[in-house]
């Protein structure tokens, strides 16, 4: 943690950090606000669309989170490298329209976590490069590579596509493309529910705005179990996403003291 990148006193808004969000559908409403709260946390500005249908619920939303700037997807995809980092896939449906978004993402080469739905619209593994954090669960990753999830295929997946990749479980598997392992055991029971994901997807994206890909997968785990665990101790596995979100900023501020 206290590798990551610290606002300077003489920054000014926007500094540390730009990140836009692409995520939510006609189902999955509240999954990439989920990912905004915990990224506000850290990072000057968090900037959000989504499909038409879901941006009226959004807006609806957002009056309990006025950090979140919402902007229509035709401005946010002509503004693509204006932005530190983009999340893409948390909640997001699975269309022709998303899938070639995301080929565009990818093109660009801009820093980009890919969550969820992402991993079925990635059509091409061969897009991934170093500027790209993948976050999936062991069935994602499964589904991605063709391969059962393990450390070793993970460590062999990011060193051939160069991107790093955060597998998911009971021990976070963390692998960059340079060859560099890392595990994670923070975490417990309680983060297998809803939400848990996206949350952990936008405190990534928010280091990595700032960060580099290992660093900023390495301490998003880290940080995400360890407020999971906090909360735990109060309430067993009783917690949910929203609280966990809310949590982080209180936990990081702690352990970089």
């Amino acid at each position: 943690m206290l590798n990551l990148a610290q606002p300077k006193p003489s920054s000014h808004k926007g500094e540390n950090g730009k990140l836009l969000i692409f995520g939510g559908g006609k189902t999955y409403h509240g999954a990439p606000l989920l990912a905004a709260i915990a990224a506000s946390q850290f990072v000057d500005l968090v900037y959000f669309s989504s499909i038409k249908e879901n941006m009226r619920i959004a807006r609806k939303m957002k009056e309990g989170m006025l950090e979140v700037i919402v902007i229509e997807r035709k401005e946010a995809e002509r503004k693509l490298k204006e932005f530190d980092c983009i999340l893409f896939g948390c909640g997001i449906d699975e269309s022709k329209e998303n899938g070639e978004l995301l080929r565009v993402i990818l093109k660009t080469k801009a820093r980009c976590v890919l969550d969820a739905t992402a991993f079925s619209l990635l059509s091409n593994p061969l897009l991934l490069h170093e500027n790209v954090i993948l976050t999936p669960h062991e069935r994602e990753f499964e589904r991605l590579f063709g391969m059962k999830a393990s450390r070793e295929n993970a460590e062999r997946m990011a060193r051939k596509y160069g991107c790093t990749i955060l597998l998911k479980g009971k021990i976070d598997v963390i692998a960059g493309g340079k060859g560099k392992i890392k595990l994670n055991r923070t975490g417990n029971a309680g983060m297998t529910k809803g939400g848990t994901g996206d949350v952990l997807a936008g405190v990534c994206a928010s280091f990595f705005c700032k960060n580099s890909a290992f660093t900023s997968a390495c301490a998003a785990a880290f940080l995400n179990g360890k407020a999971g665990n906090l909360l735990y101790k109060k309430k067993g596995n009783t917690y949910t996403a929203g609280e966990l979100a809310r949590r982080l900023g209180e936990v990081y501020f702690d352990l970089i003291s």
